[in-house]
């Protein structure tokens, strides 16, 4: 079971290419079916380039208070747990980032010996990320 009395939730978008999605969209309902997709390809790929980079950057955030996940052998907790990440859009020097943040954590008693619980972080902050990606040419090949 997981709990937490709060949950928080934060999100942005740049330059979300939205009428091209939503010709998109409508292309998609307008030919559901094989036969007539078929038919339209070329305009599918037109639409698909169109809608490129789909966006400029997103960027995102959540986080729980009093996080708590119950197993078998006890309950796993942290005070504070967040996640952030963000990526650019279909580019050629794209950027893409994701990070974990707690504190406070706890484990089960039982799971350690106790000699050993002060050896144990309370608090992480890892950060992943990328550079240099080129997600434009392999998008713009794939179309």
């Amino acid at each position: 079971t997981v709990k937490s009395p709060e949950l928080s939730v934060e999100a942005s978008g740049k330059g979300v290419q939205t009428k091209p999605l939503l010709d998109l969209l409508a292309f998609a309902v307008a030919n559901e079916d094989e036969k007539t997709l078929k038919a339209n390809q070329a305009q599918l790929k037109s639409l698909l380039l169109a809608a490129l980079p789909v966006w400029e950057r997103i960027d995102g955030t959540y986080g729980f208070k009093d996080f708590a996940v119950d197993s078998p052998i006890g309950t796993f907790g942290a005070t504070q747990l967040g996640v952030a990440f963000g990526s650019d859009g279909v580019a050629q020097n794209g950027k893409i980032s994701y990070g974990i943040k707690a504190s406070g954590l706890t484990v089960p008693q039982q799971l350690l010996p106790s000699w050993s619980v002060a050896l144990l972080p309370t608090d992480i902050d890892l950060n992943f990320g990328g550079a240099s990606i080129d997600l434009d040419s392999m998008a713009k090949k794939a179309i």
